[in-house]
């Protein structure tokens, strides 16, 4: 959706914020930021502020998601989960909460 871009690609993905699939929600807030439009910020921070999903899997993607995110939509409230995300077990995650280190860092 975020390939559309403009009006017609944003639209889309602004429809996805309300998705029931987690996953879904936070890819789209990212992809939005990519476009300019931090609106999924509310999305990424209601992800972090609630219970991880049972699912280990689930969780694991999940927090990969959102923490490439925070590296696009920026900002002091998400930037402070990063810590926590680069001590998670999982690999995937901690490489993705780098990245969106680095992201930041060069977007000062």
């Amino acid at each position: 959706m975020a390939a559309f871009g403009g009006s017609r690609g944003a639209n889309a993905l602004i429809t996805m914020l309300d998705d029931e699939i987690a996953e879904v929600r936070l890819i789209a807030a990212e992809r939005l930021a990519t476009l300019g439009d931090k609106s999924g910020k509310i999305v990424v921070l209601d992800y972090l502020n609630s219970p991880a999903p049972e699912d280990k899997v689930v969780a694991n993607r999940c927090n990969v998601i959102a923490a490439l995110a925070i590296g696009q939509i920026g900002g002091e409230q998400l930037k402070a989960y990063l810590p926590k995300l680069l001590k998670s077990d999982s690999a995937f995650t901690q490489l993705a909460a780098a990245k969106s280190i680095l992201l930041l860092d060069k977007s000062r």
